[in-house]
């Protein structure tokens, strides 16, 4: 049997969101996409990958920062990034699969709805922090049914609705700098002319943020040796500290934009569920300052570069985050990129199966002079850095970090700063109804659970502002917090739906 797919694009979808509906014993393939979505006849993308655009060999891309499907011989094969920063998801229905490279828009297309009693989608979600094999695949829905979560592999399904999980290939291992960075910066320049490419209907410009730390202006500066001229940095409060202005122009950038750390609070429409149905409750939320500015482009991140560009630590080739906090999967950006219709590059996970070597490269001999022995300390990114002209002093001697998560938080006070203010709004009224806020003995059992376990990330914080050193502040925290950062996920997750679900009757 020979698949087809049969397109249907919804304007109000998110632009390069999409759902497919697989039909047993049936050739025709429906796919309901937004207005950026690629579409061929015999596949479909939406992303960038280092590859020729015409080509959709998505199997052989180095760097795969991009979900789609190709039909190949008697299946179709559905595929995720190479990175963990976005998942595929799907359901099984009677005489069908329905996938999906977002949660909410699977529940509007497939007619389900989450789970508004469980108080674990922040652990669940999250679970990719256990790694790339041990994370957790069956996430909770309505009606006691589940849908599937899939990270760093492809899918493959036959006519008789066979699947067969497929894990991304292992990446080969560096000897030296020069053969990681010009396999980066390599990488780079051909996402570059994937996203330009002529044969695209909406193409994808570089773009960079940045911040006076190291991993994100290292990535800005990998950007600007392939041609990238758009870098985008906060100001404001601490930020004005924290702002890459300095860097940007020492870097040779001419458009460089600035947003305010406070802006995110006028956002309308609800933008912060955008943010927490990805499991991460709210990190990054403050991004959507830039969210117009980011819109069309491919906009690099530094997220996970202590993980891959420290020079100590634990690192794990199956992407194991081993003792960081469930709020730090950094998974905030995926659906607001689909619905703005922007791609996030996390580059320091390019490659991220060899990080063992990557690590072992930062500390070869050839490294010291780019080394400073202190806790903060990242030889490949100074190198990059100051090779590309950047005057050591102005960046990497404090990691301020952007965003914030509210996985601590237990009141709406609490809350209430991190918020738009017709978010805070919307979500208060919801929480007010009693169907959405039930306080069931084993809700008030794991309330009990999260707090004792999280006695060594509380005192951490205290001793880390009594400026004592300590590691406590890094805790894992084995149970999620089940009272309002859990209903934020379930909030987002039914506001998102809904509007979904809006968006294919027309309304």
């Amino acid at each position: 049997m020979r698949h087809a797919f049969n397109y249907r694009t919804y304007e109000r979808f998110p632009a390069l969101g999409w759902a497919m509906i697989v039909y047993k014993d049936r050739a025709e393939i429906d796919v309901l996409c937004g207005s950026m979505v690629e579409k061929r006849d015999g596949w479909f993308v939406s992303g960038v990958w280092d590859g020729k655009f015409e080509d959709a060999d998505f199997s052989s891309a180095d760097f795969f920062c991009a979900t789609g499907a190709k039909i190949e011989n008697d299946s179709v094969v559905v595929y995720s990034p190479t990175h963990e920063r976005q998942r595929i998801c799907y359901v099984e229905k009677e005489a069908s699969l329905l996938f999906s490279n977002s949660i909410p828009l699977l529940l509007a297309v497939s007619g389900e709805d989450i789970d508004k009693n469980c108080d674990q989608y922040e652990k669940i979600l999250c679970s990719i922090l256990w790694g790339t094999r041990e994370y957790t695949r069956e996430v909770p829905i309505a009606g006691g049914k589940t849908l599937k979560q899939i990270f760093c592999a492809d899918i493959s399904v036959n006519g008789g609705l066979d699947i067969n999980v497929i894990p991304k290939p292992i990446h080969r291992d560096f000897m030296d700098f020069n053969d990681y960075y010009e396999s980066v910066r390599s990488v780079c320049a051909r996402i570059r002319e994937n996203g330009t490419d002529i044969g695209r209907e909406h193409k994808l410009e570089l773009a960079a943020t940045a911040s006076s730390g190291y991993d994100s202006s290292a990535c800005a500066a990998v950007l600007k040796s392939v041609g990238c001229d758009t870098l985008m940095t906060f100001k404001g409060g601490f930020y004005d500290e924290d702002s890459a202005v300095k860097i940007a122009k020492q870097l040779g950038y001419g458009n460089i934009i600035e947003r305010g750390h406070r802006d995110f609070t006028d956002k309308q429409g609800c933008k912060d569920a955008e943010y927490f149905v990805c499991g991460d409750v709210g990190v990054y939320l403050q991004f959507s300052a830039f969210e117009d500015d980011f819109a069309g482009r491919i906009v690099s991140i530094g997220t996970s570069g202590s993980y891959i560009w420290d020079k100590t630590g634990n690192v794990n080739p199956e992407s194991k985050r081993s003792g960081y906090d469930f709020y730090t999967a950094n998974l905030s950006f995926s659906e607001n990129a689909l619905i703005k219709g922007y791609v996030v590059l996390p580059l320091p996970l390019y490659a991220s199966t060899a990080v063992q070597s990557i690590q072992r490269v930062s500390n070869l001999p050839e490294m010291k002079p780019w080394t400073l022995g202190t806790d903060y300390d990242r030889p490949i990114c100074r190198r990059i850095l100051e090779e590309a002209g950047v005057d050591g002093d102005l960046f990497g001697h404090k990691k301020y970090g952007a965003g914030f998560a509210m996985s601590k938080n237990f009141t709406k006070k609490q809350i209430k700063p991190k918020m738009s203010t017709e978010g805070y709004e919307n979500f208060s009224s919801w929480l007010k109804k009693k169907e959405n806020n039930k306080w069931s003995f084993g809700r008030v059992c794991r309330a009990v659970q999260y707090h004792f376990t999280s006695i060594p990330v509380y005192v951490g914080y205290v001793l880390t502002k009594l400026h004592i050193k300590n590691s406590l502040g890094k805790a894992s925290i084995s149970h999620p917090n089940p009272g309002i950062p859990a209903k934020l996920i379930v909030w987002g997750m039914e506001t998102l739906t809904e509007k979904y679900r809006g968006a294919m009757k027309g309304n």
